[in-house]
């Protein structure tokens, strides 16, 4: 399996994994997109600056995750643009294609 595809794999399980747990616990879907927003916050420079719009749940025969976007200052060197994402409710993977071919990729092809 191409390294791509096996990190698009690793990333997306612990996503679904993250997102299985919390909604075990009795949490809607709801609570989950809330959760997920406050994953990728974390991994932001600015967390209170997030933006986030298009966020959802995906349900997949896999499980379930959340896609959306997100724009924070710093996030994309400077652009004003919005950034896909995919996450879990305590994990996410931003779209940082300027660093990581991988986080680009999951982030994009998980959410299409």
């Amino acid at each position: 399996m191409p390294a791509l595809l096996r990190a698009l794999n690793t990333d997306l399980q612990r996503h679904i994994d993250s997102s299985l747990a919390f909604l075990l616990q009795g949490k809607n879907e709801e609570a989950l997109m809330s959760a997920a927003k406050a994953a990728v916050a974390a991994q932001l420079k600015h967390p209170g600056s997030a933006r986030f719009q298009e966020v959802h749940v995906v349900t997949t025969t896999r499980g379930k995750f959340v896609c959306g976007q997100v724009h924070a200052p710093g996030l994309n060197t400077g652009a004003i643009r919005f950034t896909q994402f995919v996450a879990g409710a305590d994990s996410a993977t931003i779209d940082r294609s300027e660093q990581s071919p991988a986080h680009s990729f999951t982030a994009t092809m998980a959410c299409l």
